[in-house]
């Protein structure tokens, strides 16, 4: 026992003997009490005093205070944890006085660990609710945390079936967009749906065929991997760690070889897909499907690729679960200000960041405009908290003094009216000075010379090897720079000062609408071809038409159209064999409704007729109409290159716009 405790001890027992002292105690001169055993640990008290003539009444205060006296003397002990990276432990102090009952909780920050024991000294700890308590013995204490690897368990887990309706198709049908690609993953029992995310993908179709003649065949509901001249693959980012999948399906030739794993490369198997079945009319048929397991190390990033140009043909996909959740991250989307824009949590690792919020945007100075043009660092795949701020450049807004007014050809046949992007700009000597240009017109186009410009990376339709009108080639995911031109509309009707016009070229592609799903919207059934609901009629009267006729839109007259009240609008099938505006009343091939895309569609996804069987109609695009197709929901009117009236998939990336207008002279 400590000296002072020993003092207050022999004090009390002086008490109850009754005795008294005339003398007084001797008194510390610092009212300190130092620990001869460990000078680091200190206690302060009040000066300890005895005062002559003691009563019967002190002695009885005494008595009842005494335990309250003794506790105040007791002393405090450090705490001290062993380092350990991949725990955080919560609501532990540095020192806590003997006796004290001391709690707290532990946080594993390692996602493939769990806690195996913890220690406090040498005495083992349990916990309720990971809540760890102990007594606060009279001595220092060490806490230990030690950790085991969380065990794999090795089993499937979570089957899908791939969906894909070909419709009318008797061909498979390239897939252009994530979200298109994840909608064909059809969970098929009651388990985790581990799959977050579609995270790039390269030559995925679906749907396949193949054959000829008699041996022809073509059906839904695969997905068809690469084909026999370029190789495909999918890359997933998935909820938990996966170590295992079981491919059903069928393979182009036995000899296909695959390569699954982590989306890095790191430890991925590679396999020939001897054992699976060769695709074939009576094998399809006879839905003879057979698997192929596939075992790798643990990831959440999972890629599936062919690697020899001998397509797979993927109905269905098992995941064998590691037994560890994939480790999740946190983004932070930053103005130039440091102002925080989002904040989205849980993002998968190996997945890569997308930004869903509202367009970033940094206040002009004057007649200096900022143009927002991308995230600082360059997005990546995420492996740790990351943030992303949000990069602008300078420029300077300016409008030309020109007249943005509608133009009336001496013939009466055309209007100009409104710029949008279209012809390819070649000459090196422009595009050197393009590329130094600073000024901004109001719409975001690049001002030179009085004249607008904009550049813009190509997404060619299938990777096609197509070309611009001059030439050149064009190669997919290269940036080129376009003229924006007036926009050149064919008269097709005229009443008074009233004009409808339809663009004389295609000017832009666009899907109908996203997917093939029926939507309620305030009870009512939506059906993929509603025009009213479609993304075409949003896309036409937004972007489009603020982009289009940002100088000038006040010739535009509003148009009912489909019980709605639009300024721009498509056709409709029955416009489309009107005799009144110059078309044919057929459906048949016809001049009259053949239509050129122009440059700037093509860079942006636009299908084209190359010439080869008919030179006339060399550069001819397919395009929609407002109509919904009768026979199928997810399909809408279109016009094809040679002007045939047709229908086409909604959710097709390849048609374009012929927009059409009413305006008033």
């Amino acid at each position: 026992m400590k000296t002072k405790n020993i003092v207050l001890i022999l004090s009390s027992l002086f008490l109850l003997s009754g005795c008294n002292s005339n003398k007084s105690s001797s008194k510390e001169s610092d009212s300190t009490f130092i620990d001869t055993e460990d000078s680091s640990k200190i206690t302060t008290t009040e000066e300890v005093t005895t005062e002559t003539s003691t009563t019967s009444s002190e002695i009885s205060s005494t008595e009842s205070n005494s335990s309250t006296s003794i506790s105040s003397y007791l002393d405090y002990y450090k705490v001290s944890v062993i380092d350990n990276k991949d725990i955080e432990i919560s609501g532990l102090d540095s020192s806590y006085q003997e006796g004290t009952n001391v709690t707290f909780t532990i946080s594993i920050l390692n996602n493939n660990k769990q806690i195996k024991e913890v220690r406090m000294n040498e005495e083992i700890l349990t916990s309720s609710n990971n809540i760890y308590s102990f007594i606060m013995p009279n001595m220092d204490v060490t806490i230990e945390v030690i950790l085991s690897d969380k065990e794999v368990e090795e089993k499937y887990s979570t089957t899908y079936d791939i969906k894909y309706d070909l419709g009318t198709r008797k061909t498979a049908k390239k897939i252009e967009t994530s979200e298109q690609l994840y909608s064909c993953f059809q969970k098929s029992d009651d388990n985790l749906n581990i799959i977050e995310s579609v995270s790039s993908f390269e030559l995925i179709y679906g749907g396949g065929n193949g054959g000829k003649g008699e041996t022809n065949w073509y059906k839904g509901d695969m997905l068809k991997f690469g084909t026999t001249s370029v190789d495909g693959y999918l890359s997933l980012s998935l909820k938990k760690q996966v170590n295992k999948v079981k491919l059903t399906g069928y393979v182009y030739d036995q000899a296909c070889k695959l390569k699954v794993g982590d989306v890095n490369g790191t430890n991925a198997k590679e396999e020939i897909c001897s054992s699976m079945n060769e695709v074939s009319k009576d094998i399809v048929n006879s839905n003879s499907v057979t698997s192929l397991e596939i075992e790798f190390e643990p990831t959440s990033n999972l890629k599936i690729e062919t690697l020899n140009k001998k397509p797979l043909f993927l109905t269905s996909i098992e995941f064998g679960l590691s037994g560890v959740d994939a480790n999740k991250y946190s983004v932070t989307w930053k103005n130039y200000d440091g102002t925080i824009l989002k904040v989205d949590n849980d993002v998968i690792e190996g997945s890569i960041p997308v930004y869903e919020g509202k367009t970033p945007t940094k206040p002009n100075e004057g007649d200096k405009a900022y143009k927002f043009i991308g995230w600082e660092p360059e997005i990546t795949n995420i492996y740790q908290d990351s943030e992303y701020t949000a990069k602008f450049a300078e420029l300077t807004y300016k409008n030309p003094e020109i007249d943005y007014s509608p133009i009336l050809s001496s013939d009466s046949k055309y209007i100009e009216y409104g710029f949008y992007p279209q012809s390819h700009v070649k000459d090196e000597t422009l595009i050197s000075r393009l590329e130094v240009t600073s000024t901004l017109a109001s719409n975001g186009y690049y001002v030179l010379d009085d004249e607008f410009y904009i550049k813009e990376t190509a997404k060619v339709f299938n990777n096609e090897k197509y070309e611009f009108n001059d030439g050149t080639s064009i190669s997919n995911g290269s940036s080129y720079w376009f003229k924006c031109e007036r926009i050149k509309w064919n008269i097709i009707n005229k009443v008074d000062n009233r004009y409808t016009l339809l663009a004389s070229s295609l000017l832009d592609a666009s899907i109908y609408y996203k997917d093939y799903e029926n939507r309620t919207l305030d009870g009512k059934d939506i059906l993929p071809n509603d025009y009213s609901y479609s993304n075409i009629r949003s896309f036409l009267n937004d972007s489009f038409l603020n982009e289009a006729f940002a100088f000038n839109s006040s010739s535009i007259v509003d148009t009912s159209i489909e019980g709605n009240t639009d300024k721009i609008f498509l056709l409709s099938k029955e416009d489309y064999k009107n005799i009144d505006y110059g078309f044919v009343n057929e459906e048949t091939a016809s001049l009259t409704r053949e239509c050129k895309t122009s440059d700037y569609s093509r860079i942006r996804g636009a299908w084209y007729n190359t010439g080869n069987k008919n030179a006339s109609l060399k550069y001819n695009g397919t395009y929609w109409t407002r109509s919904a197709s009768s026979n199928f929901s997810y399909a809408a009117v279109n016009i094809n290159s040679a002007g045939f009236i047709s229908e086409y998939a909604v959710d097709g990336t390849s048609h374009c716009i012929r927009p059409s207008i009413n305006i008033s002279l």
